[in-house]
């Protein structure tokens, strides 16, 4: 005859072989058992089999609730077109590539013009970059430093770095490596009147990304003011807007 297994030694096994939500169920079933017990005991009271089982069900299924929330479903993001800045104003969209292994990542800058047409920009490889967020910096000042350059304001900016938009609104509390980047940001806004940076995802403007993708592995060094001959079909191929006009 196999000998007695202890209560303790029982309830150990079934934590092992049972699920997490198994034996949540078997506690409480056992502890509405034993409450049950000690109520027929003290109140020479008794609850129906069925209403025990029912009642150990409902306070199951609102422990599981509390326990266990249910994650709420999540919406499909809507892809938000590239919409076109004020009459007389210009939009500069900064995006940046990086690659960890050799430490390089391509860089670009998008200016159009509130008909949507590229009146400039940047497509440029860089060297010696420890992480996306340093890319997405310096593609950042290169579009504050070449709305300067050839006095394009009033400009809009945009990236889709939340990091960097963040930084750009909060001046002297960034890493020692990117302070001086975001401080030449913050002095290059201070020349641009109204200018500012908003956060964006990429497919507003995914042709930009292409740009620094391709500068990356093309080791391009490309700058430009205005739509020259010598860019107008390599440009237009890759950013061409789609909004409603």
């Amino acid at each position: 005859m196999a000998a007695p297994v202890s209560s303790l030694l029982w309830l150990v096994s079934c934590s092992e072989s049972l699920s997490k939500v198994g034996f949540a169920f078997l506690l409480l079933a056992l502890w509405s058992v034993w409450k049950e017990h000690n109520k027929r005991v003290w109140t020479h009271k008794f609850t129906p089999m069925e209403s025990l089982v029912a009642l150990t069900r409902s306070q199951y299924h609102l422990f599981f609730s509390t326990q266990f929330p249910a994650s709420p479903p999540r919406m499909p993001r809507v892809r938000q077109p590239w919409q076109p800045p004020p009459l007389g104003w210009l939009k500069a969209y900064a995006d940046g590539a990086f690659d960890k292994a050799s430490n390089a990542g391509g860089m670009s800058v998008v200016i159009r013009d509130h008909c949507g047409d590229v009146v400039g920009g940047i497509c440029m490889q860089i060297l010696h970059v420890g992480s996306p967020e340093m890319v997405e910096a310096l593609a950042s000042r290169a579009a504050c430093e070449l709305a300067i350059n050839f006095s394009s304001s009033p400009i809009v900016f945009e990236v889709n770095s939340l990091l960097v938009v963040q930084a750009t609104k909060a001046i002297g509390a960034n890493t020692p490596t990117l302070g001086r980047i975001y401080e030449d940001i913050y002095a290059c806004l201070q020349e641009l009147s109204g200018s500012s940076f908003s956060h964006v995802y990429r497919d507003s403007n995914f042709e930009a990304h292409k740009l620094a993708k391709l500068a990356l592995g093309l080791n391009l060094q490309l700058s430009w003011n205005g739509m020259a001959l010598l860019f107008r079909s390599f440009v237009s191929n890759l950013c061409t807007p789609q909004f409603d006009r």
